[in-house]
């Protein structure tokens, strides 16, 4: 099995897994391949309603896009401007 290293920002910090390391740091998450980012978020049981976008290696992806092992996930939250 392979793994990702994943990273929540902002409200999806309230979902990290109980894992070693600050809220903020990355943490490595075993996954099946293939997987889609759609299907990495549903199994660390994120809140679809508060997905509003991913990045894959640092590039914006869509929630379809393939993660491949030891790729970089990054899951953002919906952001309210002022």
């Amino acid at each position: 099995m392979a793994q990702v290293q994943v990273r929540l920002y902002g409200t999806l910090r309230d979902y990290r897994p109980a894992v070693d390391g600050l809220p903020h740091h990355p943490f490595a998450v075993p996954l099946p391949v293939p997987t889609s980012a759609a299907a990495l978020a549903q199994q660390l049981a994120l809140p679809q309603e508060l997905l509003a976008g991913v990045a894959i290696n640092g590039r914006a992806a869509d929630f379809q896009a393939m993660v491949q092992p030891d790729d970089q996930v990054s899951f953002f939250p919906p952001t309210a401007g002022g």
